[in-house]
């Protein structure tokens, strides 16, 4: 369910600024991974036909069956088996996207702020400063660097609150236009670090994160990413994205 939070007024559609530069790339990247997902889906099922069919041979290039030394019962398996990677391939894809979108956002807002008013903890390597740049300009640069990473580097859970804490905004506890999932977004992140270091399997953390929303997950066992819950874990992020957005934009 997405989470029930107090209703906000914002400006009517057509009152509301552009998006952003960052959101716009968003929305172009998880454009291109839905067109890559669904094309190859197609083609899949279009090559699972022709297999029945006994025509797959004929309809394969030989510059690609040459790579594909199958039997044609091979071939079908095969065929059947990557949907599943496939919408582990496309989340990991999506997360990093969405992460970009993140550090853009993150960034362009300190870089307009002025440094806090109080002492700041960072190392200041002075051999990264250039000739081109004053003091001012260099030890802002470092902050600036050091705080978007700070906030990227939180614990997913903790993630959407220290991004609306350094923003200014307050998309976690205010009502999502979007409908966000915050548990979607937070397994989304927990999945996509399965994948990539854990084969896909279901570590504790994920087990023990997402047990709660997903019930169907198994310590120690393939992430049960189906069709429904891919494209769940891609609008959470999707959403959370637009949240953010559209609260820069509406309400600063």
């Amino acid at each position: 369910m997405a989470n029930k939070r107090p209703a906000r007024v914002l400006p009517k559609r057509e009152h509301r600024p552009p998006v952003s530069d960052a959101l716009a790339a968003f929305q172009d990247a998880l454009t291109d991974i839905n067109h890559f997902y669904w094309l190859a889906v197609a083609g899949a099922h279009a090559l699972k036909a022709a297999t029945a069919s006994g025509t797959a041979r004929a309809a394969i290039p030989t510059s690609v069956s040459s790579h594909l030394n199958l039997s044609t019962s091979e071939l079908k398996s095969l065929v059947d088996g990557q949907s599943s990677r496939l919408r582990q391939l496309c989340l990991v894809d999506a997360v990093a996207h969405y992460e970009a979108f993140l550090e853009r956002t993150v960034r362009k807002h300190l870089e307009d702020e002025p440094l806090p008013d109080k002492s700041i903890k960072m190392q200041i390597p002075i051999d990264q400063a250039t000739s081109a740049e004053t003091a001012a300009d260099f030890v802002k640069r470092l902050w600036v660097g050091h705080r978007t990473a700070e906030v990227l580097g939180e614990n997913y859970s903790k993630r959407p609150t220290a991004v609306d804490s350094v923003l200014g905004i307050n998309v976690v506890k205010a009502d999502s236009e979007h409908k966000l999932n915050l548990q979607h977004l937070h397994a989304a992140q927990l999945f996509r670090n399965c994948i990539v270091h854990s084969r896909g399997l279901t570590d504790d953390r994920t087990f023990e994160g997402c047990k709660g929303s997903i019930p169907s997950l198994v310590l120690d066992q393939p992430l049960p990413l189906d069709e429904a819950l891919f494209h769940k874990l891609l609008a959470a992020l999707w959403a959370h994205a637009q949240d953010i957005d559209l609260l820069l934009r509406t309400t600063r």
